[in-house]
């Protein structure tokens, strides 16, 4: 799913200008009858006018998704990250004008046509223009909300949502942007502190003839969603719809900041979501001593993940259920 073809949304006053404009461009017809040729160029203005404003609401239109179609993962997402009720409103009100400024016309070009003075001709070309006009602004805070909701849409992660997807997840700054890059080469940034991670990063593993999507998530906490900022809600949202298994790193160190207790109860929360699960324990060059039966990675010295790879690969495999649960 990609988001990027939303275009930019102008106000309503740029909606009419380029529209006025448009009109104002036209030739005159080559009719000598000076009524007939009136009336001619008051329909042609008024067709154009009718023509620039609806073309460009129904690209708004066109470019907004289907939210009732949108895969679970997204449509949540819409749901977490904008007023969805007032973004269905907004976009009906798009909707509405459309077939508003369309039967204006039609009632105004059917008085143009009736008309025997040119007098009366300009004035429904006028009257026209001042209805189209009312319309417009009727909806100006709706095409504002509609801009303001296709900024925050954009910044959507493009996740693949038919392909088999691994997400990593855990505290924040246990070291898994650092495990995406050592997995796939993608380059999250990556830096020594917590919450460097603002956004979804995507990176994709290729093993043995399979193509496996590997999601970093934000750091999460032991929290429910009602009381997560909107970075974790995506975090909670790709683990809940997107993965098929998870990657949970818990960093024995400590240096993330937090205890290993607390990773673990984060851990117990994620196992609810019922996915196959995958405990690893990250910066295994900085440990002494290692618990016998875990699983200990070291992306700088590459410790285990070869076998990591291995793994994922095997979960991969249709019908495979099986999952690595040690701790």
């Amino acid at each position: 799913m990609n988001f990027q073809d939303i275009a930019k949304i102008e106000k309503a006053d740029s909606f009419l200008d380029t529209a006025f404009r448009a009109a104002r461009m036209l030739e005159k017809p080559k009719i000598r009858d000076r009524v007939k040729a009136a009336k001619a160029m008051e329909l042609g203005k008024m067709d154009t006018v009718r023509r620039v404003l609806t073309r460009r609401l129904s690209a708004i239109l066109k470019s907004f998704p289907s939210l009732d179609a949108l895969p679970d993962f997204y449509n949540e997402l819409v749901k977490a990250t904008t007023d969805y009720p007032r973004l269905k409103k907004s976009l009906g009100a798009v909707d509405w004008a459309v077939k508003r400024i369309n039967i204006l016309h039609k009632g105004c070009s059917l008085k143009v046509k009736k008309s025997n003075q040119m007098g009366q001709a300009a004035s429904q070309r006028t009257q026209f223009y001042g209805r189209v006009s009312s319309v417009m602004k009727q909806i100006s805070f709706e095409l504002a909300f509609l801009d303001d909701a296709r900024k925050t849409m954009r910044r959507y992660p493009a996740i693949k949502t038919s392909l088999f997807t691994v997400t990593v997840a855990g505290y924040p700054n246990v070291g898994k942007s650092s495990l995406l890059k050592a997995l796939t080469g993608a380059s999250p940034e990556i830096r020594s502190y917590a919450f460097t991670t603002k956004a979804i990063n995507i990176g994709y593993l290729r093993h043995a003839g399979q193509r496996i999507q590997l999601v970093d998530t934000p750091g999460l906490f032991d929290r429910s969603i009602h009381d997560m900022n909107s970075i974790e809600k995506q975090a909670y949202l790709v683990l809940k719809y997107v993965a098929d298994a998870i990657i949970f790193m818990i960093d024995p160190t400590g240096s993330c900041g937090y205890d290993v207790r607390m990773q673990q109860k984060l851990l117990k929360r994620i196992r609810h979501f019922g996915k196959r699960i995958v405990v690893l324990y990250s910066k295994a060059d900085l440990l002494e001593k290692k618990e016998p039966g875990s699983r200990y990675i070291s992306t700088k010295t590459r410790e285990g993940i070869d076998s990591l790879v291995t793994l994922l690969a095997k979960h991969h495999k249709p019908g495979s259920k099986e999952e690595d649960n040690q701790h």
